[in-house]
């Protein structure tokens, strides 16, 4: 049973690096999946060397399809999950390529509107060594355009077929609200990604009821007005989101690894180190694995594995959403994950 994922039941045991951990299961995320939000076409160029004071470097550039809800759709669908998209893009070339791109990675796209006359979204970063963005330019007008009466429009229907609804909490408050209404009336469960949220505080009304508030230690602490530093803050960022009502919260730390907070508890991922190729699109794959291993049955330790295993495939890549990320991936690398309680 080594390095492999182990289902949770009650009673039962999850593996833990190598060996059997006694560490509770909990209810698995109810699939199929429905992710609500942006799909933009990314543009990223990454420099080969430092040339200070230079306006033209030598580099690359990589053209793909991107956006935080498009990229956690595209990386479950890959995984295996049975997954639909609900997103807004205009009639040109870019929201052509993001709907083929996405449709062709297995995600149910009868939920994509195209609008007329709209330009689609763009993301264009300039990545330095290590993979991480040093500067960003978002089009984010086609997320302007996902508002509250297209989610009740086109959501009404994909939604009561869902399971777990997964939306971007940078997401319009009325659009996140139409969300909300939708799943209570039908049961789903809600999950929030916390992307490009750090100075969105009036985002953090949302939270309550849901079922897991994922993201990375900037955006969450900023979205928390957490106090502290290091990781006493992190830990007063998890605190918050659980007091406004969050079931769950789950913090990426970068090298550091993750943690995650629910029914009283918390566990810290540890991850051995990684040279990134580029870390923009880590967090969905990070994510993606872990509703995909939950909806399996595995208790959270195990999902966090997985959860860290998708993360590291994602890194070493220039793709959005890593055509190499398949359950047989993330299974290989689970046992390189450790796992424990703090």
């Amino acid at each position: 049973m080594s390095g492999r994922l182990a289902r949770g039941r009650a009673g039962e045991a999850c593996v833990e690096k190598g060996h059997v951990a006694a560490v509770p299961p909990t209810r698995p995320f109810p699939s199929p999946f429905l992710v609500v939000g942006t799909a933009l076409l990314d543009v990223r160029a990454r420099t080969n060397a430092r040339t200070p004071g230079a306006r033209c470097r030598d580099g690359g550039v990589t053209l793909c399809a991107g956006g935080s809800g498009r990229n956690i759709a595209e990386n479950l669908a890959r995984l295996g999950a049975q997954v639909a998209l609900l997103t807004v893009v205009g009639d040109d070339l870019a929201g052509s390529i993001l709907v083929s791109a996405t449709s062709a990675a297995g995600v149910d796209v009868s939920g994509v509107v195209v609008r007329e006359g709209l330009s689609s979204g763009f993301f264009v970063a300039l990545t330095g060594q290590g993979g991480q963005v040093r500067e960003a330019v978002v089009d984010t007008r086609a997320r302007g355009a996902l508002d509250a009466a297209c989610v009740r429009e086109r959501a009404a229907g994909a939604i009561a077929g869902a399971g777990t609804v997964v939306a971007e909490l940078a997401l319009m408050p009325e659009t996140l609200a139409a969300v909300r209404d939708e799943a209570a009336r039908t049961g789903a469960w809600i999950c929030f990604e916390a992307a490009a949220c750090a100075r969105r505080k009036d985002r953090l009304s949302q939270v309550a009821g849901a079922h897991l508030v994922k993201g990375n230690s900037w955006e969450l602490c900023g979205l928390t007005n957490a106090v502290g530093t290091g990781e006493a803050r992190t830990f007063d960022a998890l605190a918050r989101l659980l007091d406004r009502g969050a079931r769950a919260a789950l913090i990426t730390l970068g090298a550091a690894g993750a943690l995650l907070a629910a029914g009283g508890r918390r566990w810290r991922l540890r991850h051995a180190p990684q040279v990134a190729v580029d870390a923009a699109g880590a967090g969905d794959a990070f994510l993606a694995g872990f509703l995909d291993a939950s909806s399996r049955g595995v208790c959270w330790a195990d999902a966090l594995r997985a959860a860290g295993a998708a993360g590291r495939i994602a890194l070493g890549t220039t793709q959005s959403s890593p055509p190499e990320l398949r359950r047989e991936a993330v299974e290989r690398l689970v046992g390189t994950m450790t796992v424990e309680e703090c």
